[in-house]
């Protein structure tokens, strides 16, 4: 009988995303698998402990215990890539896939050095990256630089949680309040703009929506008098980020409350209405419900100068409208809300290249596809760059740099020559003038006078 194999699971932030989705599935279904999660958080530790889940925190003697006898490493962001031993699998599920340039399709000035290590690390360590359509698989491909045959078009995990039945009291859990008595509820994803080592990416207003200022009051009577609650829910990267303005129609939704209540975005945003969005991926899973989205375009010229968008076309990424100020938003939110057929082809557009067909049951695809029966996928040799080729890579890098030295420095010398030669001709050219003037008043009757006057004189 084949030993059973040993799989690890961690995400950003702990337990979420692609990784929690595919990690409750295969808890459910594989029987034939050793599970375990790894926390980052001590108390995070704590609350998984607790709830029975198999874990074990990073970095401690326990973790390196577990970590030595892993087959296979399933993660969402960095995770674990710069510890990676050679007879172990990495896949990667990624986080979304959004307009914003990313990897090796930024452009090269705002490729930070967080980003060429990730890359590096990305491309020298993962086996298999997890794509939710063919579109996807293609950006990807362009952003990592990876091989196709690497890159698996099998469906984000996380998708199935949208079908939840228990998105609203997910959202009431969350919250710590009932929502029942709202008309409607609107959630605000923002992405974040500190550009993490590049250039800012934005540019940030007083204000919660980062549109042209106006007064938060405003916002508010408007919400109370259609009775709708607005939940904002910052970027995880951007989790402590002041909270502008609070009342009972304005609240925020904490990613701690979330960890500590082991839900997701995606668990919850199904109990929502309408979403107002920029350039962030967190929405894209609703659409598939055919639910609207709303997008601010305050800072867009910024951000496609410092950020970049991919394939600059707003029809393609953003299906819905666009608003600058306070006055657009009502206008555009009264339309969306009222009218379901508003932007509905758009969004069904977006789904289709985003998502393709995968738009229910991806945690099984992807499970079934890496684990099932008579899968070879993780049994081939493993992609990650050995230490020799490593040294080779880094050593032809070192001479090929040389080389690039040594060629300017040859391409100097040759400006050099040339400058000296041209520099010689103009003196050659001038010593000739001077010889030819010197015959000329050698030869001159002037000078044969003076000649004489001279013989006289001695």
């Amino acid at each position: 009988m084949d030993k059973k194999k040993n799989v690890i699971f961690a995400s950003h932030p702990d337990y979420s995303g692609n990784t929690k989705a595919l990690y409750e599935y295969m808890k459910r279904y594989s029987k034939n698998l050793n599970l375990c999660w790894v926390a980052y958080d001590k108390s995070n530790y704590e609350l998984m402990k607790n709830a029975k889940i198999d874990v074990v925190l990073y970095d401690t003697e326990e973790f390196n215990k577990v970590f030595d006898t892993t087959d296979v490493v399933i993660f969402d962001h960095d995770e674990l890539m710069e510890i990676k031993k050679d007879n172990q699998k990495f896949i990667y599920l990624s986080h979304g896939l959004s307009c914003k340039k990313f990897g090796y399709i930024l452009d090269s000035g705002n490729l930070a050095s967080g980003d060429e290590k990730y890359l590096e690390l990305m491309k020298n360590n993962i086996d298999y990256i997890i794509a939710s359509s063919e579109f996807c698989k293609l950006i990807f491909k362009l952003a990592y630089d990876f091989e196709s045959d690497r890159i698996l078009p099998l469906g984000f995990p996380r998708v199935d949680y949208i079908y939840t039945k228990n998105a609203k009291k997910n959202l009431e859990i969350v919250l710590g309040k009932k929502v029942d008595s709202f008309s409607k509820i609107i959630i605000y994803l923002p992405t974040f703009r500190d550009g993490l080592g590049r250039e800012s990416d934005g540019k940030f207003t007083r204000n919660i929506f980062n549109i042209d200022e106006y007064d938060e009051s405003e916002l508010d009577a408007y919400l109370k008098k259609n009775n709708y609650l607005l939940v904002i829910k910052y970027h995880p990267y951007e989790k402590n980020k002041k909270k502008n303005y609070e009342s009972d129609n304005i609240v925020y939704m904490d990613d701690d409350v979330m960890t500590k209540n082991m839900l997701s975005l995606t668990e919850i945003i199904s109990s929502v209405d309408l979403v107002v969005a920029d350039y962030s991926s967190a929405h894209s899973e609703l659409l598939i419900l055919d639910k609207p989205v709303c997008f601010l375009k305050n800072d867009i010229e910024i951000y496609k100068k410092n950020r970049g968008i991919i394939i600059d076309d707003t029809n393609m990424w953003f299906p819905g409208p666009f608003v600058k100020n306070i006055d657009d938003l009502k206008k555009e939110l009264k339309k969306l809300i009222s009218d379901k057929n508003y932007y509905s082809a758009e969004r069904k557009n977006y789904v289709e290249m985003i998502f393709g067909k995968n738009v229910k049951n991806n945690s099984k695809r992807v499970y079934e596809y890496l684990f099932g029966k008579g899968s070879d996928l993780l049994n081939k040799k493993s992609k990650m760059v050995d230490n020799e080729k490593i040294e080779l890579y880094n050593e032809n890098i070192k001479l090929h740099n040389e080389n690039t030295n040594l060629k300017s420095e040859l391409n100097h010398l040759k400006n050099t020559s040339s400058e000296l030669k041209k520099q010689n001709d103009d003196l050659s050219i001038k010593l000739a003038d001077c010889y030819n003037t010197l015959d000329l008043i050698y030869n001159s009757k002037g000078w044969k006078i003076l000649e004489k006057i001279r013989k006289i004189k001695k």
